[in-house]
């Protein structure tokens, strides 16, 4: 039967393992809440930037600027000078973003728009002067295809903020190096070789 000084100790031993456990497990748990707010507070600072951007598009879209293109150059002139000077602003944000974001994926994508943009409305322009000088649509399709292009980078740049900082799940053959692949005869000798002689 222990004495009461060994028990005593077992129980200082378990009562500081049990605050050791505690103050881990809130260290951990606190680094986690830093983490989660550390991603929410850049997919703000992202969004920031990517609203902006979404609009711009909707605003630019080469059907969009053909329909409501003006006779009167002048006229005309000032809807694409506002477009340039948006975009003048988006261009810049991109670039900070493809800059400074800490997801190579985000980084590359916000490169790859900032030059998708800037296409975007070179070529829409190319297609308004087109319809002002009433000459033939050459440059629709490219007006267009620059367009699309824009739009799809843009929306897997809002996929990849929306996924940043989650992480996803490693599948077990992940996280560790996978193992060349033995044949079934194969292991078969050599547990015969290995197993013990009688």
């Amino acid at each position: 039967m222990p004495d009461s000084t060994s028990t005593a100790v077992l129980v200082a031993l378990a009562g500081g393992l049990g605050a050791f456990a505690g103050a881990a497990l809130s260290a951990v748990l606190t680094h986690q809440g830093r983490r989660e707010e550390h991603r929410r507070e850049q997919q703000r600072t992202d969004a920031a930037v990517l609203g902006p951007v979404m609009a711009f598009l909707v605003d630019a879209d080469p059907d969009r600027l053909a329909i409501n293109v003006r006779s009167d150059a002048a006229e005309q002139e000032k809807v694409m000078s506002a477009l340039r000077e948006r975009l003048d602003g988006i261009y810049g944000s991109l670039l900070i973003l493809s800059a400074g974001h800490p997801s190579e994926q985000v980084r590359d994508l916000a490169r790859k728009l900032a030059v998708a943009v800037r296409n975007n409305l070179t070529s829409a322009s190319w297609l308004v002067n087109d319809l002002i000088r009433r000459s033939e649509l050459s440059n629709r399709d490219k007006a267009k295809e620059d367009h699309e292009q824009a739009r799809k980078l843009a929306e897997d740049l809002l996929g990849e903020i929306a996924r940043y900082g989650r992480g996803r799940p490693r599948r077990l053959s992940e996280r560790r190096p996978a193992r060349p692949s033995v044949r079934p005869e194969e292991l078969v000798a050599h547990v015969t070789r290995c197993r013990p002689q009688a």
